[in-house]
């Protein structure tokens, strides 16, 4: 059993840790979300299928599949990836493997891998979402219930804030 000295301590500990910034969670909402996010999702659903590490090129490529991104370039995906390293999302380690000169060397090729506090606000992130969506279906269930005068194909805003069009 803790004495009321020790526990208070403790408590300080945990005080001290809430009043600072959660960094990690800053790709959700700076300049450049609209980037920031997709690279975090890309990352946590490589590590779902246990895929842990990806090279700046691969991230690039993937990225580039989807017409938002059509002209990303390379030079802003690796400031993207320095941002959210230096945030605390990604971890990265040089890879040495392929090197054969000091200017290769020099040049630094990184790997980068999401960190664990990451996992775990990407998760959060799509529980939120998934209830936006769950929110929404509610509110037009209820609404549908109701005697309110909604026609088909008209647009209605749910508890997301979102529209969402009415259909048959």
């Amino acid at each position: 059993m803790k004495n009321k000295n020790t526990r208070g301590i403790d408590d300080m500990k945990i005080q001290e840790k809430m009043r600072k910034p959660m960094l990690e969670a800053k790709y959700l909402n700076v300049e450049n979300t609209d980037r920031y996010r997709p690279i975090i999702r890309l990352f946590y659903l490589k590590y779902e299928k246990l895929k842990y590490w990806m090279y700046q090129e691969e991230v690039f490529e993937e990225l580039k599949e989807d017409p938002y991104f059509q002209e990303y370039t390379m030079e802003q995906c690796q400031q993207d990836l320095a941002a959210l390293a230096s945030w605390g999302n990604l971890l990265t380690i040089q890879d040495t493997r392929k090197v054969t000169t000091i200017e290769e060397f020099k040049n630094k090729k990184f790997r980068y891998q999401l960190s664990e506090t990451a996992v775990e606000v990407e998760r959060m992130v799509i529980r939120i979402e998934n209830l936006l969506i769950e929110g929404s279906s509610l509110d037009l269930l209820i609404g549908a219930a109701s005697d309110q005068p909604w026609k088909a194909g008209g647009d209605v805003t749910g508890r997301s804030g979102k529209a969402v069009r009415m259909v048959e």
